[in-house]
């Protein structure tokens, strides 16, 4: 009886309580339903933004993050960190309103950022008419980039995604032909042990070192 009596006392706060775990419950799966698939890449200037990475991209490096799903993705942010040499260097870009379904953008990495902060890294080369800015040594550099998009209200509680690439920004020493440079190579790589194939918008891991790299 004395359970019956603290039930019914407390019985509306318990059903409001009730129908608000329902409510957030329905709303998330809904929201989930309509969740933008985004994935990103880094490829090569010579590249469309559908072209699929190969294991190993030289070239200027750009980042694409792509809406490969029927929703519409939101309230884009994309910012990518470079950690080398136990240096750091964080870049954000600017806000992207929206990515409709299919669509791409295609974001020129930055490195200027690495040699203003860091200049005692580089030396410059002046080869006839041209001058270039030349790591002393080849970097290795820790790409992460981090996509948040879709926001529940205002910019918070953003869904988020994370990729890892491998740069390697080379110097002289490993690559002597002036006018090879600036050289970059990069592929998609986590953790130290595994490589990352994109593949019609899918992801398969292979443990192990690649001969490509």
């Amino acid at each position: 009886m004395e359970i019956y009596n603290l039930f019914a006392n407390y019985s509306d706060s318990i059903i409001a309580i009730v129908n608000i775990i329902l409510v957030i419950f329905v709303f998330l799966q809904l929201r989930d339903a309509r969740k933008p698939v985004i994935s990103t890449s880094v490829i090569s200037r010579n590249k469309k933004v559908t072209d699929r990475p190969d294991v190993l991209e030289s070239d200027t490096q750009y980042l694409v993050v792509f809406n490969d799903s029927k929703n519409i993705a939101r309230s884009i942010d994309v910012n990518y960190q470079f950690n080398f040499e136990g240096h750091t260097i964080n870049v954000k870009e600017k806000n992207l309103s929206h990515l409709n379904p299919k669509e791409a953008t295609k974001i020129l990495l930055k490195i200027k950022p690495i040699m203003d902060e860091y200049h005692a890294l580089f030396e410059e080369i002046v080869e006839g008419n041209s001058t270039k800015i030349i790591p002393k040594k080849t970097l290795n550099i820790d790409l992460i980039v981090t996509v948040r998009y879709n926001p529940i209200i205002a910019n918070l509680f953003k869904y988020i995604i994370e990729d890892n690439y491998a740069v390697e920004w080379g110097s002289l020493r490993n690559y002597p032909r002036f006018k090879d440079h600036p050289i970059f190579k990069s592929w998609n790589k986590r953790n130290g042990e595994y490589y990352i194939y994109k593949t019609e918008g899918q992801e398969f891991e292979k443990e192990g070192e690649n001969s490509n790299k």
